[in-house]
């Protein structure tokens, strides 16, 4: 199962307010990104400074990943973009070393400071990782690129190697979160409808954001690149 998904703010900068053409039917660009960081270091100076409800949320995924981490010695995060969590993990974990990775050259400005974790652009000859892990990536690629990006993970991981994907499900059951039949179908007549509303009424609000996806779906793409599922789980919703 698969949806599409826009975005209208994050950390409360409003995308309208940024004076970049949003895309409804495509990804943003690497101008809105460059536009976005911008305005996000203008506006707050350090991690503490981000809305708290969303660093106690990167808090509880990083508890969530650090169980994990027992033993590792070659750890690397893809995507991490701000990189609180990565933050948060070396804090949780004071002997841990994490090589830290994004795709935009613009997110990571304050994790170079972080003691613990190396920013990488790009992976040195023969690296090789026991542990890699991404949070909430996997819905701005294609399941094309997801297979890729699998692809990849496996020319980098070493023997018996771990890797964990965090990503919020579009079956909120999957999230640990109990729902109700009336529930479902309400959600499943949002789904349909929502596209048409945002078009409609909200196209100079709204920026396409990728897609929101069930367990099976990353599953199965995971497994046609070759990977073993150990664990599918729920975590802090």
């Amino acid at each position: 199962m698969k949806r599409l998904m826009w975005q209208f703010e994050w950390q409360d900068i409003e995308f309208r307010k940024l004076g970049v053409k949003l895309k409804f039917f495509n990804r943003a660009s690497a101008d809105f990104y460059s536009t976005f960081y911008k305005e996000l270091f203008y506006r707050y100076a350090g991690y503490d400074d981000l809305p708290k409800n969303w660093r106690d949320e990167k808090y509880k995924t990083a508890k969530s990943i650090a169980q994990f981490l027992k033993g590792k010695k070659k750890i690397m995060s893809v995507g991490c973009g701000l990189g609180y969590i990565e933050k948060c993990l070396v804090e949780l974990k004071p002997r841990c070393h994490i090589d830290a990775y994004d795709f935009s050259m613009d997110a990571s400005l304050w994790l170079h400071s972080v003691e613990g974790i190396r920013v990488i652009q790009e992976l040195e000859k023969g690296d090789k990782y026991d542990f890699i892990y991404c949070t909430q990536l996997l819905y701005a690629l294609t399941d094309k690129e997801i297979y890729d990006f699998a692809v990849f993970l496996r020319s980098v991981l070493d023997n018996n190697a771990v890797f964990l994907t965090v990503d919020t499900s579009v079956d909120n059951r999957e999230n640990g979160i109990a729902t109700t039949l009336k529930v479902r179908i309400k959600q499943e007549i949002n789904f349909f409808f929502r596209p048409v509303y945002y078009f409609l009424r909200q196209k100079h609000k709204a920026q396409f954001w990728g897609w929101t996806r069930n367990n099976s779906a990353l599953i199965r793409i995971f497994r046609e690149a070759g990977f073993d599922v150990d664990n599918v789980f729920s975590a802090v919703g």
